[in-house]
């Protein structure tokens, strides 16, 4: 929903005027005779912190477990309809599924982030990668083509989809004008990048 690391910086701030003030309170207590103040205060701060330390660790522990963090990050971020998130979410989880060679899962969440809506250029990126890469039958292909050129219709300057289509036009040997354009295009876009010109 928020990202909390940013705050981080900021609070130094806050809880050095926190700790400033506990102090003054503390003594002014103090020489009020409230002894056991000070012993409720420690209590007190003991418990947060031990609360803060064990939700820490807890974060750290999805953290080290991307898909269960993406898992979460789409049950929260779904809550709100923040389209931009969720479909990024999704997509990293696709990606995460795609690693693990489940390809089903991978094709379902790549989908799931192109319907919420977002223009997200890795989402069909992806999914055509997917598409291109475990081709089950030569549709899958056409469809491949489908999702690289949506891709570049979102961002065109996207240089792995026109390699992408450079490499099924020249694979299947057809449409090599179209191979052409893409590499001209890609000789543009990446210049320092020696397949395009092999």
């Amino acid at each position: 929903i928020i990202q909390d690391h940013r705050l981080y910086l900021a609070l130094i701030s806050i809880f050095t005027l926190f700790v400033y003030y506990f102090e003054i309170l503390v003594s002014y207590l103090d020489s009020k005779g409230y002894k056991f103040f000070k012993t409720v205060a420690f209590v007190l701060l003991f418990i947060y912190i031990g609360f803060f330390s064990w939700i820490t660790i807890k974060r750290a522990i999805i953290w080290g477990k991307p898909i269960e963090l993406f898992e979460e990050t789409i049950r929260f971020e779904g809550v709100f309809e923040y389209q931009s998130g969720v479909a990024r979410a999704y997509n990293a989880l696709g990606a995460q599924y795609f690693e693990h060679g489940d390809y089903v899962n991978a094709q379902e969440n790549f989908l799931n982030a192109i319907k919420t809506g977002s223009e997200l250029p890795e989402a069909y990126y992806n999914m055509g990668f997917l598409l291109h890469k475990i081709p089950r039958q030569d549709e899958d292909l056409n469809e491949a083509i489908v999702y690289y050129n949506k891709t570049i219709e979102i961002k065109p300057d996207y240089p792995r989809a026109h390699q992408q289509l450079v490499e099924i036009y020249m694979e299947r040997g057809k449409d090599l004008p179209k191979a052409k354009y893409h590499l001209e295009r890609l000789v543009k876009l990446d210049p320092s990048n020696p397949n395009v010109y092999y």
